[in-house]
């Protein structure tokens, strides 16, 4: 029994985020599990997200890209099915982008290192991989 999807958010209805997330899942062989141990993303939401039962937000999105090491454009274009998208001259919005940007091109740009920047600068992290959160 297939589920509707209530955020259909592109101009494909079948283009949606959780279509194109399993689509870049399954081409890099990633489980919804490891996609959760990889992201700090809770499995419930990971299917939500898959199933269209959710938005995914603009921190889960860029979580899993720079998690999954996703090509910028692939990764704007998720962004565009969530309708989120980061500003220019936020400076927290800056330090994602620097990951989300570079984690394709460099494997030292990862969630993990992109967390503790967000803290040392002040603000929340993108999930709680990495932080001390991850263990309480």
């Amino acid at each position: 029994m297939s589920r509707k999807n209530k955020y259909k958010t592109a101009d494909d209805p079948d283009e949606t985020f959780g279509a194109v997330l399993r689509k870049q899942m399954h081409k890099q062989g990633i489980e919804v599990k490891h996609l959760s141990d990889m992201t700090g993303i809770s499995i419930p939401s990971i299917y939500r997200y898959l199933n269209g039962e959710r938005i995914c937000g603009l921190e889960h999105t860029a979580a899993i890209c720079i998690s999954m090491r996703l090509h910028p454009m692939i990764s704007e274009y998720l962004f565009s099915l969530t309708r989120s998208h980061l500003c220019r001259n936020d400076e927290r919005d800056i330090i994602i982008a620097k990951y989300l940007y570079g984690c394709y091109y460099d494997a030292a740009y990862t969630l993990r290192k992109c967390n503790h920047e967000m803290i040392y600068e002040g603000y929340e992290p993108l999930t709680s991989l990495g932080t001390l959160r991850e263990y309480e």
